[in-house]
């Protein structure tokens, strides 16, 4: 991958991380404002709840006592000393006979205030239930337009400690968003809080829809980044396979025609005549090659039928490869059949030079095996190479795929080969297939077998 790919990898990387970085403070914004609008909204709502709930309690209770214990008895009292800033309760105990006083005297005029409410006098009264005020209040959530799940706790002042709470056993919820404690009585010991649930599913609908657009345009954006590295990656690759391509063309090319040219300038050698075959082979090469670029460029080929005689035609090609030992076995009956003499000839050259290529120095043996089967001629070339391994034979058929050079013996090729192997035989009707063998493979090409009548 060059330094320009990279580059553009890196910035769009950094692009991702950065719109991320946005998306994330916008989502945080988006949350903590409707956080806040909620808690807001709840506190001025839970206080006029508590106040409804206090005054409608504090007569039942008073009603209870009078039936209970009569009429002649002042039950419960509040008095406030405004010079001294001072709050006092006085409850009835009837078992006692007594009275049980509460007070409180504050340090600051503003403190006074805001404990003068009757409501803190009556908490001392009648108290508060919390699954009693739970339903009160969820009712006037409801009535406000706020649907969250809500849990009600009374808690120490001092301590932090939870005393009671409206919160089930095993609710998996979680209730994170928090109001304000709210002072209950006189003495500052108690408060009351409301908590809302801040999982996705307990969140407002309005939060809800942001999270899911901000991550549907994440997930979008990660999927068009994607995209886009694979088609810079496709692009490198693409470019890398081109100068691979010219290079190795290049070498395929010139060597035949340099050794041409070494012939054509020594006519007079007595070499000269033991040449003429290689000589032909190496043009045969550069034929092929042509035809492979050819096939390259089109998705079918153009075949010509005629006669073939497949013991004439394995014998030529067994003569181009001197340094190789071909056995070649064809099965008696096998007459001349009607094909496209060159391309089949080009087809069987291929897979030939295939198992010359990758065959070890010591041991270029190559078995062509010609048999007729279901109709078929089948013709099989096996070798004792290094073989295919497993995960790349579904693709050794497709165009411009070599088998990586560290898991092969480092031979050039432009992945053209087998490609136009399959082409040939699809032309004729038939189908080319690979077998693994041990050591080395198997490659059959099946064609019909169509004998001539002219014989």
């Amino acid at each position: 991958m060059n330094k320009r790919i990279r580059t553009a990898i890196l910035i769009l990387l950094v692009g991702l991380v950065a719109l991320l970085g946005l998306q994330a403070l916008w989502v945080s914004s988006a949350y903590r404002s409707e956080c806040r609008t909620l808690t807001q909204k709840a506190a001025i709502l839970t206080d006029r709840a508590v106040a409804g709930y206090l005054y409608i309690n504090a007569f039942s209770w008073y009603d209870s006592m009078r039936t209970r214990y009569g009429d002649g008895q002042q039950y419960y009292s509040g008095g406030i000393d405004y010079p001294e800033q001072k709050l006092s309760v006085k409850i009835y105990d009837p078992q006692s006979g007594d009275y049980r006083r509460i007070e409180k005297k504050y340090d600051s005029q503003a403190e006074f205030a805001t404990n003068a409410d009757p409501n803190s006098v009556l908490y001392h009264v009648c108290g508060v239930d919390p699954e009693r005020f739970d339903r009160m209040l969820d009712s006037l959530f409801r009535r406000n337009g706020i649907r969250t799940p809500h849990v009600v706790e009374t808690v120490d002042r001092l301590t932090g400690a939870v005393l009671r709470t409206t919160a089930r056993k095993g609710d998996d919820r979680r209730f994170t968003i928090r109001c304000d404690t709210l002072p209950l009585g006189i003495d500052d010991k108690e408060g009351l809080v409301v908590r809302f649930d801040g999982s996705l599913s307990g969140m407002p609908a309005r939060l809800r829809a942001i999270l899911l657009t901000s991550l549907a345009i994440t997930v979008l954006i990660a999927i068009l980044l994607v995209l886009l590295i694979r088609i810079l990656i496709g692009q490198q690759r693409q470019s890398e396979f081109r100068e691979e391509f010219v290079h190795h063309l290049i070498h395929e090319i010139r060597n035949p025609i340099a050794y041409l040219k070494r012939v054509l300038a020594k006519p007079d050698d007595a070499m000269f005549p033991r040449r003429i075959p290689i000589a032909e082979a190496k043009i045969r090469r550069i034929d092929l090659l042509i035809e492979k670029l050819l096939s390259a460029s089109s998705e079918r080929l153009d075949i010509e039928l005629r006669k073939v005689d497949i013991r004439r035609l394995l014998d030529d090609i067994r003569a181009s490869y001197p340094d190789a030992e071909l056995d070649v076995e064809i099965e008696e009956g096998i007459t001349a059949f009607r094909a496209d003499p060159v391309h089949l000839s080009n087809a069987l050259c291929n897979l030939v030079d295939n198992a010359v290529k990758y065959t070890p120095a010591t041991d270029k043996r190559v078995d062509i095996r010609c048999y007729r089967q279901s109709g078929m001629l089948c013709i099989d070339v096996r070798d004792w190479g290094v073989g295919i391994p497993g995960e790349f034979r579904p693709l050794v058929f497709d165009r411009y795929f070599r088998v990586p050079a560290h898991r092969s013996t480092g031979a050039t090729g432009f992945g053209l080969g087998l490609s136009y192997v399959r082409m040939v035989a699809e032309a004729h009707g038939g189908k080319v297939s690979l077998t693994a063998c041990r050591p080395g493979c198997r490659f059959t090409l099946r064609i019909p077998y169509t004998p001539c009548d002219d014989q």
